[in-house]
């Protein structure tokens, strides 16, 4: 599901969007479209992408769900909008692009709401991503704890927490039913950013 940008306003008012693409750096590859990615098995015969609610004129940002009939199941996948936030040492950080912090809050309803669907329609769901909120401002994704856990959690009543994703600071986060018994690693895999989190449940 690609990043889409404010490219013009048509004279009707209509906005105009486009794909974000990857900067190739200064070689000459084309590297397609920035956005969110979710690899499932070959079973797979749905998905759906969800530009979700964004600032005007910045990044809007995106959301992939798929569903793997065979095993009952569906994942979610999201990039949310960055605002300013305390790190690790309690000094602000992050960017502008939601400064007032507006913007997150509403991503996790909406995403919330596609995950509430496809339970509804009886699939197990784990969902989650890049949500650019740490565990001290994860009040903005209340929605999302709501009859679930994320994999930083031992129990679903454990305080919110986990290891560190993004330098000192943990921002990235997947989550699933309650009930299971979640293994939650973070592993630097030396390809990005940031770390990548493994869930396992049994």
């Amino acid at each position: 599901m690609p990043t889409y940008y404010k490219v013009a306003t048509a004279s009707d008012g209509t906005v105009i969007q486009a794909q974000k693409n990857c900067s190739d750096g200064t070689d000459d590859i084309d590297r397609g479209a920035f956005g969110v990615v979710l690899a499932v098995p070959e079973n797979n015969t749905w998905y759906q992408g969800t530009v979700l609610p964004s600032p005007a004129g910045t990044e809007q940002r995106p959301m992939l769900c798929a569903v793997v009939p065979a095993e009952g199941s569906a994942y979610c996948n999201a990039h949310f909008s960055s605002g300013p936030y305390r790190d690790s040492n309690g000094n602000l950080a992050g960017d502008d692009t939601d400064p007032h912090n507006r913007f997150r809050p509403k991503q996790a309803v909406k995403m919330r709401e596609n995950v509430d669907t496809l339970t509804a329609g009886g699939y197990t769901t784990c969902y989650g991503g890049d949500l650019n909120t740490t565990t001290q401002d994860v009040s903005y994704l209340s929605t999302l704890y709501t009859g679930h856990q994320e994999c930083g959690q031992p129990t679903p009543a454990s305080p919110h927490a986990g290891e560190a994703t993004d330098g000192g600071n943990k921002i990235d986060y997947i989550f699933g039913p309650q009930g299971p018994s979640y293994a939650c690693r973070v592993i630097d895999s030396g390809l990005s950013d940031h770390r990548m989190i493994n869930l396992t449940t049994s």
